[in-house]
């Protein structure tokens, strides 16, 4: 369960313990730039209007879906009878594994890639849905509003799966994407899945090189771009975190844990543990578990 302030979580959340909101704007008053610490999933339905960043400013119109980071700053103006569905929620918070969404065709390339790139594409990487992709998307969302809203019993589980096909839904959608702008974001994307996917592996430079269908230099200054690090660095984040989830959610042993994130050396592991977390892999296993006993269980990984 994940709560980031009483006062703040009930006015996305409605108070409820699912870290997942969803809001049907039927038209959108300009709003200046701010920014969020959750997810925010973007289905333009109708009208037009200038969607704002930090960096830029874009048209939107029907059938337009993009994804808002945490952290990135957003807003509209010139709002044109604009309707909008928006979708909120935190993503690492949901009983949601990363395995499986790393799985799903285009995922990484719509949530992760897609919104950093966005800039320097002038949002042609953006996500485009025909009318008959759009009434599908739509009835997806209804279906997650409604369970959302009604907040019967045991929705919960139906919400989140709900939330699923969705996302899985533009993630596969986004693979149709046909213009350059979106297969140089499908190309890392597909990088970024590749690692994860192979977690577990010594993976090399050249060998994601070739996942991209890009040379080694191509993918490092691209990569660096999209994602704001080095690909070996990104790689190192993955294994962290996925280390972090098997120290929470399982009795491995440290050195099991190290091997199935893909380093043999388990004194190497704990000192990169060490470096981002700032504690030893056996500190966080006893924390977060205390954390966990006080603040009830926590959902399966």
């Amino acid at each position: 369960m994940y709560n980031p302030g009483r006062e703040k979580y009930a006015t996305y959340f409605k108070g409820s313990h699912l870290p997942l909101g969803i809001f049907r704007i039927e038209r959108q008053l300009p709003f200046e730039l701010h920014d969020h610490d959750f997810t925010e999933l973007v289905l333009i339905c109708s009208g037009s209007g200038t969607h704002m960043t930090q960096n830029g400013e874009y048209e939107v119109g029907p059938g337009d879906v993009f994804v808002i980071p945490p952290g990135m700053q957003h807003g509209y103006r010139n709002p044109r009878d604009l309707g909008m569905l928006n979708i909120l929620f935190y993503l690492d918070h949901l009983p949601i594994s990363r395995e499986y969404l790393s799985l799903l065709p285009g995922f990484h390339s719509l949530f992760s890639v897609e919104p950093r790139l966005r800039d320097q594409f002038q949002f042609r990487s953006r996500l485009f849905l025909d009318p008959s992709q759009f009434r599908k998307a739509n009835r997806l969302a209804c279906e997650l509003e409604e369970e959302v809203n009604l907040a019967r019993p045991g929705h919960e589980l139906l919400a989140v799966s709900s939330l699923m096909q969705l996302i899985g839904y533009l993630s596969r959608a986004y693979t149709g994407n046909n213009s350059h702008a979106s297969d140089e974001v499908r190309r890392i994307g597909d990088v970024a899945a590749y690692m994860e996917q192979h977690i577990h592996d010594t993976l090399r430079l050249d060998e994601l090189a070739e996942v991209a269908h890009m040379s080694v230099r191509t993918l490092q200054r691209t990569f660096r771009i999209a994602m704001g690090v080095s690909p070996m660095t990104y790689l190192i984040h993955l294994r962290m975190q996925h280390a972090c989830e098997l120290l929470r959610f399982t009795d491995l042993q440290v050195t099991e844990i190290s091997s199935r994130v893909g380093l043999q050396d388990s004194n190497y592991f704990a000192r990169l543990f060490r470096e981002q977390l700032g504690q030893s892999p056996r500190q966080y296993r006893m924390s977060t578990r205390r954390t966990s006993t006080r603040s009830g269980p926590s959902p399966s990984p």
